[in-house]
């Protein structure tokens, strides 16, 4: 856990109840993502949500514990995905078809996919929401249901605290009845 304080350069005093006391006597929701929240200096609550599962709620306690301040809220990092293109050929209109991106993290800093969009309501994306370490890998799994035939051209948008984002995935294919 200390290691990601030191990576986003957090230097903000951080408790980290061990023993679960607090929950103990406040009986906060199980959920992980509202298992961490910012007090002011009178212990009130500011905000709740995990920022090491979530970057806008990250921005946001930074944001928040700078008050007015300037202070570097974005720490980019590289990647390199394997393909931007995925073709699917001719494929039949209804059916499911599926493909697979891997992303790598070559950067230094840890990888934050923060949202990934699409060009049509016909595509499904899933992705692994936890941070990237520097050499490792993670899947963008895609389910295109085309409902029109003809020639096939669908954009795939990634964000995440990559320089070069957002990264563009594209499918492209011909679909018949």
């Amino acid at each position: 856990m200390s290691m990601i304080f030191i990576q986003h350069r957090f230097d903000y005093p951080v408790f980290i109840d061990k023993k679960d006391d607090i929950n103990r006597i406040n009986n906060f929701p199980k959920a992980m993502q509202y298992q961490c929240f910012l007090l002011d200096s009178d212990n009130k609550v500011l905000m709740i949500g995990n920022p090491l599962i979530n970057t806008r709620i990250w921005e946001l306690y930074k944001t928040k514990i700078a008050y007015d301040k300037k202070i570097e809220t974005h720490i980019n990092t590289s990647a390199i995905i394997d393909k931007v293109e995925y073709d699917y050929g001719t494929i039949q209109k209804g059916s499911t078809n599926r493909a697979v991106f891997t992303i790598t993290n070559t950067g230094k800093n840890v990888l934050v996919i923060t949202r990934v969009s699409t060009s049509c309501g016909c595509t499904n994306v899933t992705y692994d929401k936890q941070p990237i370490i520097p050499g490792e890998m993670a899947t963008i799994h895609i389910e295109l249901t085309p409902d029109e035939t003809g020639s096939l051209r669908k954009t795939i948008v990634v964000y995440s605290n990559v320089s070069e984002s957002p990264m563009k995935l594209t499918l492209i294919g011909t679909v018949i009845e």
